[in-house]
């Protein structure tokens, strides 16, 4: 006859019924021992602990037979059905699986360029179980594993990284935000910075003489990037070069079409700019009846040329 205790350390101990003597100490619980229980037959023990973790023994040859780990629901201590596979008093033994962070090797990227994403799971299983699925709703992403290299989409915005980790039972998401910022071409002229637009009337425009000395790249870009007035009103925008629209009535703000509080922008104007001499930039806000506060036009920037506004 057998009797078994644990204790608090996590240790067990195998005594004799009837000589009183310990005959065996078992280790390997990392947390205080819950509940003990043998078999019908006497051919097994279980222990379990307060680290969520199951132990098979066999009393005979003292040796740990399987252990089994993630969230234990036992309403008592488990048992054995009649014909010895282990049964709970109430739910069976389940993973666990959370994802707690992605880890982004830069959250700020270049438009265009990488940035690698780490993620961070709490899996009480093999980890060699678990897939990950990586999505994101711009740029390009290819992940192996919990890990993924993010490409960044040639449109400067903030776009979001999702990946879904699950072992086929049980699953697990998470989502992290990127900011992607337009990368500077090295030759580029600026046109305006930090520049107040009240844009309470059509002829409230921002107008600019480039004279362009040399275009040294490909593609010739217009980047912008405007903030709408404190009031949150939408209005059109349109940008004209030399008379030729390039831009038409294009819905910025917070209402609906919304492209949110802050507009950046790239617009390629390679085929009106395509060689050196003079050119006349200009920026009109078409508003509606309400706005009132004006916009603030954070930069405007011909991007791929050489040369000065006058």
């Amino acid at each position: 006859n057998l009797l078994a205790s644990g204790s608090e350390d996590g240790t067990i101990k195998l005594w004799d019924a009837k000589t009183r003597l310990g005959i065996a100490t078992f280790k390997g619980q990392t947390g205080k021992i819950n509940s003990l229980s043998f078999s019908a037959n006497g051919k097994f023990l279980i222990s379990t602990d307060s680290d969520n973790t199951l132990k098979l023994w066999d009393p005979k040859t003292y040796q740990e037979l399987a252990t089994l780990k993630g969230r234990l629901d036992w309403s008592l201590s488990p048992n054995f059905t009649p014909d010895m596979t282990l049964a709970p008093k109430r739910r069976a033994f389940t993973e666990t699986l959370k994802l707690n962070d992605l880890r982004l090797a830069n959250p700020n990227v270049l438009t265009g360029d990488t940035t690698t994403i780490e993620a961070l799971s709490i899996y009480s299983g093999d980890e060699t179980a678990l897939k990950h699925v990586w999505t994101t709703n711009a740029g390009m992403i290819q992940g192996s594993g919990n890990k993924a290299t993010y490409r960044a989409p040639e449109r400067p915005g903030t776009y979001s990284v999702n990946v879904r980790a699950t072992d086929g039972a049980i699953s697990s998401e998470r989502t992290a935000e990127i900011n992607v910022e337009q990368g500077k071409s090295e030759s580029s002229i600026l046109l305006s910075n930090n520049t107040h637009w009240p844009a309470k009337e059509f002829k409230d425009k921002l107008s600019y003489n480039v004279n362009i000395t040399r275009i040294p790249e490909t593609k010739v870009i217009i980047h912008f990037d405007i903030t709408q007035d404190k009031d949150k009103f939408d209005s059109f925008l349109i940008i004209e070069i030399d008379g030729k629209v390039v831009l038409q009535d294009m819905a910025i703000g917070n209402e609906q079409p919304s492209t949110g509080i802050r507009t950046i922008r790239d617009i390629d104007v390679t085929n009106i700019i395509k060689e050196p001499r003079r050119y006349t930039v200009t920026f009109y806000m078409r508003p509606g009846d309400r706005t009132e506060n004006g916009w603030l036009m954070n930069e405007a920037r011909i991007i791929g040329v050489e040369g000065s506004v006058e």
